[in-house]
């Protein structure tokens, strides 16, 4: 038993030995090839790239597929029979037949000459005769022309500080009253005042731009003492359309002119 525990003893010691013992390193680099070593035998293969560069070449020969592709093309020459399908295809005639059928055309030629008729009537109604002039003296008319050409210069009369209140803006004239109203005393920074030398000629006031006398009227009775020559209507804003339609055609047969003409 003694010499049992004896051996055991000595197993267990040369295992531990073996165990803390470091395996030679050296041994390894000796069997194993350096990475050089390795990189050497690896160039060698090269030889074989160069060889394989033979066969590369030797593949060229396989590229002479291409008079294939060449002798292709006698296969594209497939298009005679497309060219034969577009007989097939003759349904255009078809279409060409289906146009009688909707025979729409003539019914726009119809609008097209309506739609001229009616243009023919509006230029018929511009080529109206030309408006009805007044008779007008030659005093008249230099008071007219007199009035004109003082308006053109005539400055715009508004009240007093428009610009300053919004409400004001639309407002007409009102004389300025103020104590210190530099309006009113005509102050030259401050906007013309309404005066007597702004004032047309007397035979042409109240007159309307063409020298016709205005009558306002509002029905057809209040035509009969009007003087076509001198006299010219303006038709109520309060009548309404076939009164309106009336009294215009009715001064059309007294040769009358309406200046407010529908």
């Amino acid at each position: 038993m003694a010499d049992e525990k004896t051996v055991e003893t000595k197993v267990t010691k040369a295992e531990a030995k073996a165990k803390t013992t470091p395996k030679p390193k050296a041994e390894k680099k000796a069997d194993q090839p350096s990475p050089k070593q390795e990189t050497a035998p690896k160039g060698e293969a090269k030889p074989k790239a160069a060889e394989a560069k033979p066969k590369a070449a030797e593949a060229k020969p396989k590229e002479e597929a291409k008079p294939k592709a060449a002798e292709a093309k006698p296969k594209e020459e497939a298009k005679p029979k497309a060219a034969e399908a577009k007989p097939k295809g003759e349904a255009k005639p078809k279409a060409a037949e289906a146009k009688p059928k909707g025979e729409a055309k003539p019914k726009a030629e119809k609008v097209e000459i309506v739609e001229g008729e009616i243009e023919k009537e509006a230029k018929a109604e511009e080529k109206r005769a030309p408006r009805i002039k007044p008779v007008l003296t030659q005093e008249l008319k230099w008071a007219i022309k007199v009035r004109t050409e003082r308006k053109a210069h005539e400055p715009e009369f508004r009240r007093q500080e428009w610009f300053r209140y919004r409400r004001l803006e639309k407002t007409g004239y009102r004389k300025p009253r103020g104590m210190h109203s530099k309006m009113r005393m005509h102050w030259k920074y401050r906007p013309s005042v309404v005066r007597i030398g702004f004032r047309g000629p007397k035979v042409a006031r109240g007159l309307h731009p063409s020298g016709f006398k205005e009558v306002l009227v509002h029905n057809e009775l209040a035509l009969a003492g009007i003087d076509p020559k001198t006299q010219a209507i303006r038709i109520g804003h309060s009548v309404g359309g076939r009164k309106r339609q009336k009294i215009q055609e009715k001064a059309d047969e007294l040769g009358i002119r309406v200046l407010n003409r529908w």
